[in-house]
């Protein structure tokens, strides 16, 4: 039985039933990317930190938008193609298509990629660095920060943190697999070991046990009744419980570490870091000697706006306030900071037969391009670079070693760092699903098309014109988001 209006229009309302429901999935569509544009509205005008303003590289973002534009040309000349009955230029315009799709697709994973290496941190007193972080060389397990040292040899990323340990508490029921394979695989590298009593530690011997804790936890009331009643007691009257006067949970392994090993971890790997000890997110406990960790860091960019919005709350000058923040106390920033009033009061004079002031954002922002000319380069930047940012290999920025004590929050440009850039990933992750989409779609009909326009023609034509209706919308979501992100 065939289904009506599959192929011919209704002669109500003109339209076959594919195109219908392509006009009523649209409308869903716009009700999704219209709640986000919203959501992105909403967070630009109440944020309470300033708003990154064109954070992106312009560029590839422009060369996108005239790709889409393109595309959606070329998939109205393959559908009028298809009326014309010109299979073989139908094709080359699909395919033309599918290419402009894919160089979309190339740009903005190398744009993606970009962010997810620039490195930005926040001091404690608010002033804010983007920059290329340098990993920490690794010289018999212990970090080194010597730009000469460890050729070749073992690398971490730069923020990790490090302890010196001798001693460790992992609980054999809620250990998490990953954090002890990565501390076994660093005692092995320091030719040491971890001693369960007189037993070295392994994943099998600990799987070993946390069945047989499991086991006894599971049918043995009397042992999980004490635990628990143990674990209420410190819970309900907060107070210091010495342990020796308690039954010891029976999940709790204690070990040792011979001869003392350097260890290394993530900060998201890390729950709590005290004066002598750190504890993984699943309660391991490393005990030992902290050793301060330095993040290292090429700057191509300081914000001093948070710290300028601080500061005025407070009343305080803000001029004050930046001279004497953590950063200022190294000379080479002190000279880019008087380097960078000088050019706003050039500015400010510039600026006065207009009666215009400079924007906040040129008071206190200092861009790469800025930083490298208050350094004596004044070269401008290259194609790559307005593609995949600064070069950091060539271009001499300031370097700075960071004590973590100093950093209040470090992180990539990805969606952790601030709601900008959690909105951005949502939006261009989301349209970048729709051109993924598209693209299949395309390729399914350049692949397999043929014998379905032998069969059945002009219900080919009609998918082709059904698809073309869903990629000019994927071309006007981002009309709408080139200018929002990356020109405003």
């Amino acid at each position: 039985m065939e289904i009506p209006y599959s192929v011919k229009p209704r002669k109500e309302t003109g339209l076959f039933n594919s195109k219908i429901g392509i006009w009523l999935f649209l409308a869903s569509e716009v009700m999704l990317f219209g709640g986000l544009f919203s959501a992105y509205i909403f967070l630009r005008i109440y944020a309470d930190t300033p708003w990154p303003e064109r954070a992106l590289p312009v560029l590839p973002g422009m060369i996108n938008t005239f790709v889409l534009i393109a595309s959606s040309v070329t998939v109205i000349f393959a559908w009028a193609s298809l009326k014309l009955k010109k299979w073989r230029q139908f094709q080359f315009f699909l395919w033309i298509t599918i290419l402009f799709a894919f160089v979309f697709m190339v740009l903005k994973g190398i744009e993606y990629r970009t962010k997810f290496h620039h490195q930005a941190l926040r001091f404690q007193d608010n002033v804010i660095i983007q920059g290329h972080s340098h990993p920490i060389a690794l010289h018999q397990g212990k970090p080194t920060y010597s730009s000469h040292s460890n050729k070749g040899g073992q690398y971490v990323p730069a923020n990790n943190l490090f302890i010196e340990a001798d001693k460790m508490t992992i609980s054999s029921r809620t250990f998490y697999t990953p954090y002890i394979r990565h501390i076994l695989g660093i005692t092995q590298k320091q030719d040491a070991q971890i001693f369960l009593n007189n037993s070295i530690l392994n994943l099998d011997l600990l799987h070993q046990i946390s069945e047989r804790e499991e086991e006894i936890f599971v049918h043995n009331a009397k042992v999980r009744r004490n635990h628990l009643k143990n674990q209420w007691q410190q819970k309900k009257f907060n107070v210091d419980v010495n342990q020796k006067d308690l039954k010891e949970p029976t999940d709790l392994l204690y070990l040792s570490v011979s001869p003392v090993s350097t260890f290394h971890f993530a900060p998201r790997d890390v729950k709590k870091v005290s004066s002598n000890s750190i504890t993984l997110q699943d309660g391991t406990l490393l005990q030992g000697k902290i050793i301060p960790s330095i993040m290292v860091i090429s700057v191509d960019e300081i914000d001093f706006r948070q710290l300028a919005l601080e500061a005025e709350k407070k009343d305080v000058s803000v001029d004050e306030a930046i001279e004497s923040s953590w950063l200022l106390q190294f000379p080479l920033y002190q000279s880019i900071w008087q380097s960078h009033k000088e050019w706003v009061a050039d500015l400010e004079k510039s600026l006065l037969t207009k009666k215009r002031k400079p924007s906040f954002k040129d008071l206190y922002l200092l861009k790469p391009a800025q930083i490298l000319s208050y350094l004596g380069d004044s070269s401008s930047f290259t194609i790559k670079e307005h593609f995949k940012g600064p070069n950091h290999k060539k271009r001499k920025f300031p370097y700075l070693e960071i004590p973590q004590e100093q950093i209040a929050y470090e992180s990539v440009l990805n969606p952790r760092w601030s709601n900008y850039y959690a909105i951005y990933f949502a939006l261009t992750g989301l349209h970048g699903l729709h051109v993924l989409g598209g693209i299949l779609v395309f390729m399914y009909f350049g692949i397999f098309g043929r014998k379905m326009y032998e069969s059945q023609a002009e219900k080919f034509t009609n998918g082709i014109e059904v698809t073309g209706l869903f990629w000019h919308f994927v071309d006007l979501v981002w009309i709408f988001l080139f200018p929002v992100l990356y020109l405003m």
